[in-house]
């Protein structure tokens, strides 16, 4: 698997003379920087071969190949991608040395990477992807494989792939199936028809009834509700003041009077000063909410929402609550 760029025989000094001796890519002139760029790197690339460190000697063979492209930089690629079992990207490496080299090069690195690409369809699986509408752009795993009809299978790596089809109007589809070493597995994608979402027009918002009328006013509904709650707030005020009164006035007078009952009377006292300030703020709300309503909306009706609040005895004296009704 090594190849001859790796045979024992062969020495540092000559695999420089090759690379130097090599032709570039046609219509590429490198420049006198460029080609000594690509000796220093191929040069400890073949270095690093000779050690067997394989992992770094590939960048160095890639960084010689992206300053000057020859023929043996690239077969060098792909050889040590084989090394480090990155077959699907030695694949591509040899396809793309015999694109541009295979016409220029020497009979055995032609011979070698036709070799390699004989032995990596043993090694790699195919995909045969089929989809029933032309010009769809085909993925697999998330990587491009072209736009179908594909002109031949995908080459992949033994294992689990998923191959997805988009369309534009059309919703994509996918497909994952599972191939082994050496076989080609058939992949047939139908697009479906793309879906559109019906939005309402943005000048008609859906009406949930307690929003603001359709000419920019607040709905009635509102108004009303600031009344009955400012109306509820006074009339558990009322209460509570008459009874905060009541029971000062029994305080004073009982001759018998306790602690338990001086504490009963502040707790109304207190309450009748929180149902005033409710009162007033529930008021106030209600005479600015009288500008913003929208008159021409109906007045409630019995099944309005109403809210407001509540008063009612307890043990220890009243009790106050919020009450809703829709």
């Amino acid at each position: 698997m090594a190849g001859r760029r790796f045979g024992l025989g062969i020495t540092l000094g000559t695999a420089v003379a090759v690379l130097l001796a090599a032709s570039p890519a046609r219509g590429q002139e490198p420049t006198d920087e460029q080609m000594e760029t690509a000796r220093v790197h191929f040069e400890r690339g073949v270095e690093l071969v000779g050690e067997e460190k394989w992992e770094e000697a590939l960048p160095e063979f890639t960084a010689s190949v992206e300053a000057m492209p020859t023929a043996p930089g690239l077969l060098n690629v792909g050889l040590c991608q084989r090394r480090l079992g990155r077959n699907l990207d030695a694949q591509h490496t040899f396809e793309r040395f015999m694109s541009e080299f295979g016409s220029t090069a020497d009979d055995v690195d032609r011979r070698d990477a036709q070799t390699q690409l004989d032995e990596l369809r043993g090694v790699l699986g195919r995909l045969a992807v089929t989809v029933d509408e032309p010009g769809a752009e085909l993925r697999v795993d998330d990587r491009a494989a072209g736009v179908a009809p594909l002109a031949g299978p995908v080459f992949v790596e033994p294992g689990e792939h998923t191959v997805v089809a988009r369309l534009e109007g059309r919703d994509p589809v996918s497909r994952t199936v599972t191939v082994t070493a050496g076989q080609e597995a058939a992949v047939a994608l139908e697009l479906a028809a793309g879906t559109v979402a019906v939005v309402p027009p943005p000048d008609l918002p859906p009406d949930d009834g307690g929003g603001a009328a359709d000419d920019g006013g607040v709905a009635p509904v509102w108004f009303w509700t600031a009344v009955g709650i400012t109306g509820a707030a006074a009339i558990a005020w009322g209460i509570t003041g008459g009874l905060a009164l009541k029971a000062d006035s029994d305080y004073s007078a009982d001759p018998n009077r306790t602690e338990a009952m001086r504490d009963d009377g502040q707790a109304l006292a207190l309450g009748a000063d929180i149902c005033g300030a409710l009162t007033g703020a529930a008021a106030a709300a209600t005479l600015v909410l009288a500008f913003f309503v929208d008159w021409d909306d109906e007045a409630p009706d019995s099944g309005a929402a109403v809210t407001g609040f509540t008063a009612g005895p307890v043990a220890d004296g009243l009790g106050l609550g919020v009450v809703g009704r829709f």
